[in-house]
């Protein structure tokens, strides 16, 4: 006993060694010890051991990269690794499905069982990102990989926004899910979350401006009401009829002036959005000059510079006068000297691919 027991023990732990540290040497954990210590680089290891099957699926080649940092990089990059929370899907060139994980399921709606060797428009799948995705694989193949964002449903559902990143056939090392060159990888990943911080943002920077401009209109408020008076008081002591023919006048076109201001005012400060109509920029910015004007002050003289009487666009007003609102607010805070002149210039410029490729959700023209 005294010979066999140790004997055992000490090979039974020569068996887990030799597989843990085949595993921890095969991953390339311990090649790197300048940039991760050793009590990291061993709960690298046994978080990855501990992790549910279905998940070490997803992380779909060899486990090579841990920063998590690394792992949701730019489409057209090589990627040995996705993030646990994206969908993946591998389409062929005709959107035949040659593998599909349980995350892109789930994002897209597919309750069927049996998917690959599938066309993936003839699965049950949501048809608003079916739709988006054929035609990413189209210009995937055409042009190389895209990124594109959808809202795949409206209010007054909780708003739900998805990111799809298509790669190229070799961005992935696991040839299991790729058929060569006539393939591509589809990535989906729920940026709901996202979106809704940067609405919270907007929000934020409207209330900022909105006190900015409420301090300025509250002087010019206070004239119109100092003139209103005085006119009326005018009136009220003459028996000149003319003179408060005048005066009546000049009490309407001060009321009307001011009414409009806060009109202008209300509707900038509403959280509604506003519907999206086509609109000509340059009627928008003279309707609002005015209330312009008074957020840059007294200080600033404010000018317009346009290339065409009339400049169409597609837009909510009140996004286009929150914009114009931190664009001036910008330009108040570049004088050092709190004074000077501010410029809006509005022309046409033509978008191109490679601009539009930067931005998703931007379309050429």
């Amino acid at each position: 006993l005294g010979i066999t027991l140790p004997a055992l023990l000490a090979w039974r732990l020569g068996v887990i060694l030799t597989n843990n540290f085949q595993e921890l040497f095969s991953a390339g954990l311990l090649t790197n010890v300048t940039n991760k210590s050793f009590s990291g680089l061993s709960s690298e290891f046994w978080r990855r051991k501990s992790m549910p099957d279905i998940q070490r699926d997803a992380l779909v080649g060899n486990v090579q990269q841990k920063d998590e940092a690394q792992v949701d990089s730019p489409a057209g990059k090589d990627r040995k690794i996705i993030a646990s929370d994206e969908g993946l899907c591998a389409l062929n060139r005709n959107g035949t499905v040659t593998f599909m994980n349980r995350r892109f399921k789930k994002y897209c709606e597919i309750t069927s069982n049996e998917v690959l060797g599938k066309n993936l428009s003839a699965l049950s799948i949501n048809p608003v990102i079916c739709k988006r995705i054929m035609h990413l694989l189209e210009e995937t193949f055409s042009k190389g990989p895209r990124v594109s964002e959808v809202k795949i449903n409206q209010l007054p559902q909780k708003l739900k926004f998805y990111e799809i990143r298509t790669h190229r056939y070799d961005a992935f090392e696991d040839s299991s899910i790729i058929n060569g060159p006539d393939s591509i990888i589809v990535t989906v990943k729920d940026i709901s979350e996202k979106r809704t911080v940067q609405s919270h943002q907007l929000q934020s920077q409207k209330l900022e401006s909105l006190g900015i401009l409420v301090e300025g209109i509250a002087h010019t408020f206070n004239n119109s009401l100092t003139t209103i008076a005085g006119q009326a008081s005018f009136a009220k002591r003459t028996s000149d009829k003319s003179q408060i023919d005048k005066s009546l006048n000049e009490i309407l076109k001060t009321s009307f002036a001011a009414g409009s201001v806060v009109r202008q005012l209300l509707e900038f400060a509403s959280g509604r959005p506003n519907q999206m109509k086509e609109e000509n920029l340059i009627e928008v910015l003279n309707e609002r000059w005015d209330l312009l004007k008074r957020i840059s002050g007294e200080n600033y003289e404010i000018k317009i510079e346009r290339s065409a009487e009339e400049i169409g666009v597609f837009c909510d007003t009140n996004l286009i006068m929150q914009a114009l609102t931190n664009l001036v607010l910008n330009a108040k805070e570049s004088y050092p000297a709190q004074s000077g002149e501010i410029i809006i210039s509005i022309d046409i410029e033509e978008l191109d691919e490679g601009v539009t490729d930067l931005h998703p959700g931007m379309r050429p023209g």
